[in-house]
């Protein structure tokens, strides 16, 4: 039996989106600002493992799309618009590290 993943076995992902992302409404900030605002609080190390979480779940074929919805507190309507918002989350994470050549410590 496949075991299905969840979100608590990427700690470091969840804790992003859950205390960063899900709560830029209620601090009206895009996710753009909250992204920059996790890049200056947080220790590069748990930045770096928040990318190869991010990345690690992307690839599992069993994709907890409603849990990214409700930990990030945003409707995503399904797997697929669940996989395109988080890959660009990743992705605008990645960029930011190339900004400031931190991409070295990536995997």
């Amino acid at each position: 039996m496949i075991p299905f993943p969840t979100l608590r076995q990427f700690p470091a992902l969840l804790n992003f989106l859950s205390a960063y992302l899900s709560e830029r409404d209620i601090e009206n900030r895009t996710e753009e600002q909250a992204i920059q605002y996790f890049l200056s609080v947080t220790p590069l190390n748990e930045i770096i493992l928040t990318i190869e979480e991010g990345k690690k779940l992307l690839n599992k074929l069993f994709f907890p799309w409603k849990e990214v919805s409700s930990a990030a507190n945003r409707y995503l309507s399904n797997k697929q618009e669940a996989r395109e918002w988080l890959t660009k989350i990743m992705k605008i994470l990645e960029e930011e590290l190339k900004k400031r050549k931190l991409t070295s410590y990536l995997k």
